[in-house]
């Protein structure tokens, strides 16, 4: 009953509308008639702004939120105006999907919020509102994992003193490994190396088969506060030493370029025995300390590159003595040096003695006992509050994509420096310079065109501003 006096009221209002038209004529006819054109109604755009809370590191192309917006007719674009830290935010044109742009600008330690001004379209009408994203810390430590095996070898009895048994394999998830030996079941038959867990012979005379026919120890791979124990067993194997042993041996000679890479190989000493195994030594060189012997293979490598200069040396030499239980023989090593035209070596390297800089954690990044001067252009150093390093020459402070200011980093060493990727010193850590803690990396200074290889040794977390590493020096 309600619709139909409804419908009733409208016909009638309808048909006074009419009789009004026509009485306001004038006479009735056609060309007095008016007629009325609506005008047109213009789009309304209804959007809310956009605040969203994140955790830090957040992966590239991450959905952080949709903008949230609607239009009385016609469809909706979107279109980002600004953003406080440009190139971190992204958003979906038609959709208003607002993702991440580049992650690696999503960083508690450096930035806390970040905001961005948004244009929604319809037309000729515009609606502006507001993102903002909150950062959220995330603990970025780890717990120490190492993953280590057991060693078991056999070996001929009466080695000599400091040959090699074998290599402790380990590894950890973050940070660097020392290795200790704990005990051994024969008193100072083993040593090892604390840096990389080769097991080594300390005392020749304690491997005898006819005394014992094996020997063990235990060994504690440390890295950190975390360690884990291993076993190294050691099996004897008798040798008939009733039977004369001759060595036969040839003198090595070989000519290479100047300027080889440290550990290049320079060839292998040929030689053999009728019975038991053979060991290696360097009894005497021409240039202390140029070259290196493997005591098991007799390959004979580089040990220090500088010394192998054509300009100041054209030849080399040593003597080799071969062993074999009581049984040596010597023979002679010759290299012979040519020269290289140094004119388009193309890269200027660092490798003078290694340098160890630590900058404290609190410590005034302003002090120069807290700046690594590398040279007059580049001084390296660390803000209290989080972040990157940067070079105080000319920056005051961290700036997330280019500090430090006239350097580029790679992971990699000088061996491959021509096939390295060099970026800003963030790239190249990935956005996460505690990750290559331990990592071997090459700097470029740019202006001084030269590349120095460097290791990080610590990285503090939590805005507590230390760092330290080791770096090569110049020449």
């Amino acid at each position: 009953m309600k619709i139909y006096f409804q419908n009733k009221r409208l016909t009638l209002i309808s048909l006074f509308s009419l009789l009004l038209l026509f009485s306001c004529g004038g006479g009735g006819g056609d060309d007095d008639v008016q007629t009325v054109t609506p005008a047109p109604v213009a789009a309304v755009i209804t959007a809310a702004d956009l605040a969203v809370t994140t955790l830090e590191n957040p992966e590239a192309g991450a959905t952080l939120g949709t903008v949230q917006a609607t239009v009385s007719k016609g469809s909706l674009q979107y279109s980002l105006t600004s953003q406080s830290v440009t190139g971190a935010l992204a958003i979906n044109a038609s959709t208003g999907v607002v993702t991440v742009a580049d992650a690696a600008l999503f960083d508690f330690e450096t930035v806390q919020s970040l905001t961005a001004n948004i244009r929604i379209t319809s037309g000729s009408v515009t609606e502006d509102i507001t993102v903002t994203i909150t950062l959220t810390d995330a603990d970025e430590t780890s717990a120490t994992v190492i993953t280590v095996s057991d060693l078991a070898v056999s070996i001929d009895e009466n080695p000599i003193a400091g040959a090699p048994i074998g290599t402790i394999q380990a590894s950890v998830n973050t940070g660097s490994l020392q290795f200790s030996l704990v005990s051994q079941s024969t008193e100072g038959a083993l040593a090892i190396n604390g840096s990389t867990g080769a097991v080594t012979v300390a005392g020749a005379t304690l491997f005898d088969f006819e005394v014992v026919q094996s020997l063990t120890a235990n060994v504690s791979v440390t890295s950190g506060s975390v360690s884990e124990n291993v076993t190294v067993a050691i099996t004897l194997l008798d040798v008939d030493e009733s039977v004369q042993i001759i060595i036969t041996a040839s003198n090595l000679t070989t000519t290479i370029a100047e300027n080889p890479e440290a550990g290049a190989s320079l060839g292998t000493v040929q030689a053999s025995a009728n019975t038991g195994s053979l060991q290696y030594s360097l009894t005497s060189q021409s240039v202390a300390g140029a070259m290196s012997i493997n005591a098991s293979t007799g390959m004979v490598t580089v040990a220090d590159a500088t010394l192998f200069d054509f300009e100041t040396v054209q030849s080399l030499t040593a003597n080799i003595r071969i062993t074999s239980g009581s049984v040596t023989e010597d023979i002679t090593v010759t290299i012979t040096l040519t020269d290289v035209d140094e004119m388009d070596a193309g890269y200027t390297i660092w490798t003078g003695a290694t340098l160890t800089f630590t900058k404290s954690s609190g410590g005034d990044p302003t002090l120069a006992s807290q700046q690594d001067a590398i040279t007059d252009n580049v001084k390296i150093t660390r803000g209290n509050t989080g972040g990157q390093i940067y070079n105080i020459v000319t920056e005051a402070a961290a700036n997330s994509s280019v500090s430090p200011a006239g350097t580029e980093w790679a992971l990699g060493t000088v061996n491959d420096i021509a096939n390295l990727t060099f970026e800003p010193f963030r790239a190249a850590t990935g956005g996460k310079p505690k990750d290559v803690v331990g990592q071997n990396m090459v700097l470029h200074l740019i202006t001084d065109d030269v590349y120095i290889s460097i290791k990080f040794t610590s990285w503090a977390t939590g805005r507590a501003g230390g760092f330290a590493y080791e770096r090569s020096t110049s020449n």
